[in-house]
């Protein structure tokens, strides 16, 4: 989750926008070497800080009546550490202070604030300033200062957003939505200053993408660009279209044609402009690979993003990079709550833990048929092996979290049950360098494997129904973050090549009982024996031992 806010910047910090409301604002700061903020109050605001990684120095200073500080407090934090500030406490100036490695740290802000008091430490001097120039940000978060606007041409549909998001609701719960109602929807909407103020946040470093609204239909999209903005080279999908709003300014979309292997090149008549008040209708399809930017070199730009299907990170197709969201209060919190499918369309990246994973594989599995207790909503056809696999792909986790579960004790094939249902299991497993497995198959349950770190080889083989003996039909390499299907038939054995230690995570559906070994002769049934572990009562160790023939 980190890794999609963190921008870094040669010549000062970076304050990168998480989420926000009315009451809140949560912010990535990123620090590179030696970097540090200047003393600073807190406008009435309280402010939590969190170190993420690397250290964090705090200097406590008090202010004097004219304005001259004293230091009072110096301390560091190192990863891990929390810090609280309000005015009463002080003011304090925050920093790297390590010229050798980066830091990060989560600051949260109740209630938000815009404009704050700076202070020298050469001579007595305050000064109020927005937070953005305070921090050293040519654009600051701020906000702008909006026109009320409607189409005086036609009576709005919506007068607010809440009127919008309901109306695009209805709309989208036809088959076939009419793209000529949404339309018209965008294009006569009536905003005012107080209505949109609360999204507008603007970042120096990289244009921002504010989550309005998120369902199973679509994802609503306000957007902020400082001068010269664009997006990396991206693209909506093949299927279902998107449409722009730009409430002020103006953006240039361009498309680019090539394979995505190859350079992509500009179209010659792929550029559409879009003046403020306009709204342009995209088929996804037809649109393809494209950047949209702001066309100004000397002013903002806001505009509305409708994507149908849903849409919420975008993801960079030369740098394989993703720009985050910011999340706000309205329904957009309901991201984390659609389905599982929906959720591997919409985003690029699910980041989770044991928990959350094990709640995403039981909306998944545990959709089995009346009275059909075996079957899974794999057999069902409720998700496809493909789906799952797509789903399963899209998960990142915490390898802090999970080495927490790995074991690098227990000699060959360790493997930690992290979660099960009497539809699925979910195993960690850590494979010592050099290990294989034995050839064998799962039992009767369908298999993904998800590598976590390392590098694996696995071979498929092909059992004689007469001489009970395996051929080889195919080998393969799984790589970090590559994800493998196994069919119920499938045989295979995997061996890490490594000398170093790898780590995969296995589901099965229907959980995995037993399985069958095979030699160069007749296949000999095996099942797993559980035992507790001795690292937390939570978990169970299962030492199927597939590494011996």
């Amino acid at each position: 989750l980190v890794q999609q806010y963190a921008k870094f910047c040669d010549t000062r910090y970076t304050r990168n926008l998480i989420g926000y409301d009315e009451k809140f604002t949560i912010l990535l700061l990123c620090w590179d070497k030696g970097q540090a903020s200047p003393v600073h109050d807190h406008a009435s605001s309280n402010c939590w800080v969190k170190v993420i990684d690397g250290q964090l120095q705090e200097c406590l200073y008090d202010v004097q009546p004219d304005d001259s500080v004293t230091l009072k407090a110096d301390n560091i934090y190192n990863p891990g550490g929390v810090t609280y500030i309000n005015d009463s406490y002080g003011v304090h100036k925050m920093g790297n202070p390590n010229l050798d490695r980066v830091s990060m740290s989560l600051h949260v802000y109740s209630p938000p604030y815009h404009k704050c008091s700076t202070f020298s430490l050469e001579r007595p001097l305050r000064q109020t300033v927005s937070i953005g120039v305070a921090y050293g940000a040519k654009y600051p978060f701020m906000e702008k200062q909006l026109e009320d606007k409607t189409c005086q041409e036609l009576n709005p549909i919506a007068t607010n957003l809440d009127m919008l998001i309901n109306c695009l609701k209805a709309e989208f719960q036809n088959p076939k939505p009419n793209w000529n109602n949404i339309n018209l929807l965008l294009t006569t909407l009536q905003f005012s200053e107080s209505e949109w103020k609360q999204y507008l946040h603007f970042n120096p470093d990289q244009y921002n993408r504010n989550l309005l609204s998120i369902n199973e239909h679509f994802s609503l999209l306000l957007i902020c660009w400082a001068p010269n903005q664009k997006t990396p080279p991206h693209d909506h999908g093949t299927t279902g279209a998107s449409s722009i709003r730009v409430l002020d300014g103006v953006l240039m979309v361009n498309k680019f044609f090539g394979e995505e292997s190859d350079p992509l090149r500009k179209s010659s008549d792929g550029c559409t402009l879009i003046a403020s008040g306009q709204n342009v209708i995209f088929q996804n399809e037809e649109l393809g690979t494209h950047t949209t930017l702001n066309g100004s070199s000397q002013h903002n730009a806001i505009s509305l993003h409708l994507y149908s299907p849903p849409y919420v990170e975008c993801t960079s197709k030369c740098q394989r990079s993703v720009i985050p969201v910011s999340y706000c209060s309205r329904d957009a919190s309901k991201a984390t709550r659609l389905p599982p499918t929906v959720q591997c369309n919409a985003r690029k990246m699910l980041f989770v833990n044991f928990g959350s994973f094990a709640e995403l594989m039981s909306s998944i599995f545990d959709q089995q048929q009346s009275g059909n207790n075996s079957s899974s909503a794999v057999e069902n056809k409720t998700y496809s092996p493909c789906e799952v696999k797509h789903l399963i792909s899209q998960t990142c986790f915490n390898p802090k979290e999970w080495r927490e579960f790995a074991c690098t004790t227990f000699g060959q094939n360790s493997r930690n049950l992290v979660s099960c249902s009497s539809s699925f299991s979910v195993y960690l497993n850590t494979w010592a360098p050099s290990q294989r497995s034995t050839i064998h198959d799962h039992g009767g349950s369908h298999c993904w494997i998800k590598v976590l770190e390392g590098n694996l080889e696995d071979s498929f083989l092909t059992l004689d129904p007469e001489t009970q003996e395996t051929s080889l039909d195919k080998t393969c390499k799984l790589s970090p973050d590559s994800v493998s299907y196994y069919s119920k038939q499938a045989i295979h054995q995997t061996v890490n090549p490594t000398q170093s230690f790898v780590y995969t995570l296995h589901i099965y559906s229907p959980p995995f009982e037993n399985c069958y070994c095979y030699k160069s002769c007749s296949p000999a049934p095996v099942s797993p024996k559980i035992g507790r572990s001795p690292n937390s009562p939570l978990l169970h160790r299962a030492p199927l031992d597939l590494s011996q023939n």
